[in-house]
């Protein structure tokens, strides 16, 4: 879909900006119902990284669902649905 939607060019500025994102001295300082969702399989980010996210974050689940592309796609919405009662503070069961 990147190929579609930008030119080589802005697509390595994209790629650039986003591997330059760091967002470790903020995590602790999130204090909203947070629930960190990663693809099992993900190529891109390893599902460690997803882990350190939750860790960082007061009480943040962390939850591995099935799939192996770095973008979440239709597939894994009914998991990504079911997950979110995980949330502290959610009204559903």
């Amino acid at each position: 879909m990147q190929r579609q939607s930008a030119s080589p060019a802005a697509a390595v500025a994209l790629w650039r900006m986003a591997t330059a994102i760091d967002v470790r001295d903020v995590l602790p300082v999130v204090h909203v119902p947070t629930l960190v969702l990663h693809l099992d399989g993900d190529l891109l980010v390893n599902p460690g990284c997803g882990r350190h996210l939750a860790a960082c974050i007061e009480g943040a689940p962390f939850v591995a669902l099935p799939g192996a592309d770095h973008n979440f796609c239709i597939s894994v919405l009914e998991p990504m649905q079911s997950k979110r009662s995980l949330l502290a503070g959610s009204s559903e069961q």
